[in-house]
């Protein structure tokens, strides 16, 4: 279940931080704020039964370390697998809706201009085509959080640990969100440019471009983060296979990290 929020004011440009995840984190807190789940999710430190993505306006230009300048409107991707918990966060987008200040971005109160809500995907294959929408974000829980490069993982550095890691962080995230265990191998696969253009001209998939997978690092919360972006194969059980689309792969996933689009079941 997801869906899509349009945030937007007079301004047609907006100089924002590099660690803008913040506000759209704190905008999230005030939707649940009233509800009898908001301790389940912010009380502790928790797993997030959700994951969310920002696409900062069509002309977003790096000024510097710290700011961004970008477009108006900036898209705000909601997604998550749990009825109850989408349904309090689309009843409290509504109330916000009727306010003219709803997201404080750098001191600039954004109002929301439009919501758009998705058709449900039901992933009843074993394997599937995916594209990131945000960073992927992956820790190895054997490496020191000192060594910046070997605590954050991508498949560019070792594929066949990364999926260990991987199938390890996705299988523990599933049993703390659903409560049951899953017994399921997940096979990451960057896709090729040949096999890409193949899927194009089967129209399996719509899409007109090659994004191979490659190296992000992300400032948040006065750290850094190393992940990745790109397409790729996943195999895995349709159920987990469900289970990222609805609720991201990887890990701080309720921080706006590891939101992925379904391109084709395979």
């Amino acid at each position: 279940m997801r869906l899509k929020i349009l945030f937007d004011n007079e301004q047609k440009e907006l100089l924002v931080t590099q660690e803008y995840r913040q506000y759209f984190i704190s905008f999230l807190k005030n939707i649940f704020a009233g509800t009898k789940i908001y301790l389940n999710l912010y009380s502790q430190k928790v797993v997030k039964p959700f994951t969310f993505s920002v696409f900062l306006g069509k002309d977003l230009i790096p000024l510097d370390e710290k700011k961004i300048k970008i477009s108006l409107p900036i898209e705000f991707l909601f997604s998550t697998g749990d009825p109850e918990i989408f349904s309090y966060f689309y009843n409290g987008v509504l109330d916000f809706k009727k306010e003219e200040r709803v997201l404080n971005i750098s001191h600039n109160f954004l109002k929301i201009k439009k919501i758009q809500l998705f058709k449900n995907i039901r992933i009843n294959s074993s394997a599937g085509i995916f594209k990131t929408l945000g960073a992927v974000i992956l820790t190895d829980p054997n490496a020191s959080a000192k060594n910046f490069h070997n605590y954050f993982i991508i498949p560019n550095d070792n594929l066949e640990k990364f999926n260990k890691i991987l199938e390890l962080r996705m299988a523990e995230k599933y049993q703390r969100i659903v409560g049951k265990k899953i017994d399921t191998r997940i096979i990451f696969t960057p896709i090729s440019d040949e096999e890409l253009a193949i899927f194009i001209r089967q129209r399996k998939i719509d899409i007109g471009f090659s994004q191979p997978i490659k190296e992000i690092i992300v400032k948040h919360y006065k750290g850094y983060l190393r992940g990745f972006k790109g397409i790729f194969y996943l195999e895995a059980h349709p159920e987990m296979l469900q289970f990222i689309y609805d609720y991201g792969l990887g890990i701080r996933t309720g921080q706006g990290f590891g939101m992925v689009d379904l391109l084709a079941q395979i």
